[in-house]
């Protein structure tokens, strides 16, 4: 499990790289995009380079953009959490609900990947007119 100290230095980095990501998602119309969650141009992009954001204007980034703040543990141990997402859900009153986004590749896409070389067939038990068989299959990695 994280210390207080490093989560929250991870928070921080989550946050600045969302920011980035933001910035770079609204290129060529910051100030636009500045307006819909009432700040200027400018903050954005200070909030871009690691200046901490003001939590009312991450509630507002939450709602109107449907942002998700993800922190990483990679010294986990096994049976603690390995990361922590942070978004909103569940929102009405004029805001736009943005779909969920899979966290795991959909298994008819994981079968439309599928290579001979990723399979392994056993043959588990033979009999009179039966024959068992087992097999393996390794999905590749799904990248999001």
């Amino acid at each position: 499990m994280l210390d207080p100290r490093k989560a929250r230095e991870k928070l921080r980095k989550a946050i600045e790289n969302e920011f980035l990501r933001l910035k770079e998602e609204h290129r060529g119309e910051l100030g636009r995009a500045a307006e819909q969650i009432g700040v200027e141009r400018q903050q954005l992009q200070q909030w871009a380079k690691g200046v901490p954001v003001p939590a009312d204007v991450l509630l507002m980034v939450f709602m109107k953009w449907g942002a998700t703040i993800r922190m990483q543990d990679e010294q986990a141990k096994r049976g603690e959490p390995s990361w922590w997402e942070f978004s909103m859900s569940g929102r009405d009153g004029g805001f736009h609900k943005p779909s969920p986004k899979p966290v795991q590749m959909s298994l008819f896409d994981a079968l439309n990947e599928l290579h001979e070389d990723n399979l392994e067939v056993k043959i588990l038990r033979k009999g009179v007119g039966r024959l068992e068989l087992g097999l393996e299959i390794g999905f590749k990695k799904a990248n999001f």
